[in-house]
This record gives structure tokens, C-alpha cells and sequence, in this order.
């Protein structure tokens, strides 16, 4: 996967029983780490600070996301970060990162409805199915995230854009911010995780997938979705297998 400017969303869909013959493979989004020969000219290239460059012919790349004072989103069953995803963050825009391992959604049967009083599932328009039917009382449990991996050597970073003139006093209105959410979150050895200034926007709440406002500029969750009536929707750490694992030399650094 490359990209060389603007704003990435990627999704997968519907990933059906894995067990069943003639199945479609599982869902798994990948920034892949593998360099491949990308051309046998030089391209041109061309970013969102209105800025040019070139590649030249034979360029390998790794699996390259470059998105300056935009958004990246990554969802599906399993989210493999292997390669190099950069953004910043500018005075008037935020750099966001969100990898998000879920699936088995279903449209929200309590969306718009005034007599459920919980605001977030009166305005979601789809939720996680956490039984079968959509049932916390009779219906068996069904898993709902998967895996979400920095693989080795990886990078994830939103870096200040020392290229703007641009000024504020105070706090910037929209700051950096990463989310990545998944049954486990795995940082292989020697990943990079990078984002000094990450912080809760002062003035506006950010979201997560569920609605919810996020409470840190770097948020790492591990469980599952868990709806237990109509009252109550939350990502919950319900399992042993819900882990987040940091191998030898990964690095998360969050400083300002």
C-alpha cells in the first residue's frame, strides 16, 4: 500500500465463517513492509502542502501511507501495520491515525430513538454484534475485534509541520491523535509509535468508532463490544486473550 498524499480510508468488509466451504478469505487490511519496484521511469509526485517531488526509476518502497495534516483509517478483522504511516499536525489541522480491528456490525436498531436513554446508541448508526441476534440474554457470544500488529521496524508517526508559518496562542484546537483498538495490540520488536503533542482537543471532543469520546491523545485498547441491553454499549476487556504486548525494543513515545 502506497500513498503519497491526501486522506486514506480503508475498510473490509463483511468476513463470513471462516469454517464454512467456499468462503471468501478472513478481512485483513495490511500496509505491507515488503519493497516492491514501483516503476521503470521517474514519476512525478505531488503533495497536500502543495509541494512536488519525484521518485526515481527502481525506487523500492515499503509499504509507505504519507498523509501531511490529514487522516488515516484502517479497519477490518485483522490490521497489519508493517510499513511507514506519517502524517502531521499543523496550527489550523490535526494528523490522526486510527487502526481498528472490528467487524460484525449490523445497523443499530435503537438509532434515532427517543425513548432509549443512552446517548451513544441513540446516535450510532450501526453497532458490534457481541451475540447471536443481536441477543445479550439468549444469544451465544460472538467475537467482534481481531487483531491489530506494528509489525518489526514499523513506524506510526505525527510529527509538528515545521513548515508552516502558521501561529497560535495557546492550545492547538484540533491536536494530534492515535486510536488503535482490536482483541490484542501487538508492537513487534524495534516498532515506532511517534506522536510528541498528542492530547485531547481542548474545545472539541474526539471520537472513537463507538461514539464515545476518546480521554488521551494516544488511546490503546484491548476487548471486545459488549451491548448487555439497550442501556449499555461499551468496549470491554472481558477475556485473558485481550492483551496489549510490547516485544523487546518497541517504542511508544508520546512526549511534547
Amino acid at each position: 500500500m502506497t500513498l503519497l498524499s491526501g486522506v486514506l480510508d480503508v475498510y473490509v468488509g463483511e468476513v463470513a465463517d471462516a469454517a464454512l466451504p467456499n468462503q471468501p478469505a478472513t478481512g485483513t487490511a495490511t500496509n505491507d513492509q515488503n519493497s516492491k519496484d514501483i516503476t521503470t521511469s521517474e514519476i512525478s509526485v505531488a503533495y497536500t502542502d502543495g509541494t512536488t517531488g519525484t521518485i526515481a526509476a527502481g525506487t523500492v518502497i515499503p509499504g509507505l501511507i504519507d498523509t501531511p495534516r490529514g487522516d488515516v483509517y484502517i479497519t477490518g478483522k485483522t490490521v497489519d501495520q508493517l510499513g511507514f504511516i506519517n502524517s502531521s499536525t499543523s496550527v489550523s489541522y490535526n494528523g490522526r491515525v486510527d487502526l481498528v480491528a472490528a467487524f460484525n456490525a449490523v445497523p443499530n436498531p435503537y438509532f434515532g430513538n427517543s425513548q432509549v436513554t443512552n446517548a451513544v446508541l441513540q446516535n450510532l448508526p450501526f453497532v458490534f454484534r457481541s451475540n447471536v441476534g443481536n441477543d445479550p440474554i439468549g444469544g451465544a457470544q460472538l467475537q467482534n475485534t481481531g487483531l491489530v500488529t506494528m509489525g518489526q521496524n514499523s513506524v506510526l508517526q505525527i510529527l509538528p509541520d515545521t513548515s508552516s508559518t502558521d501561529r497560535v496562542v495557546g492550545d492547538l484546537a484540533l491536536p494530534s491523535q492515535v486510536n488503535i483498538q482490536g482483541q490484542s495490540v501487538a508492537f513487534a520488536t524495534n516498532s515506532i509509535l511517534l506522536a510528541p503533542g498528542a492530547a485531547v482537543p481542548p474545545s472539541k471532543p474526539a471520537f472513537g468508532i463507538d461514539g464515545t469520546a476518546l480521554t488521551a491523545g494516544v488511546t490503546i485498547s484491548a476487548g471486545n463490544w459488549f451491548l448487555d441491553s439497550i442501556q449499555d454499549y461499551n468496549f470491554v476487556h472481558s477475556a485473558d486473550s485481550q492483551q496489549i504486548v510490547l516485544e523487546n525494543e518497541a517504542v511508544i513515545d508520546v512526549e511534547g
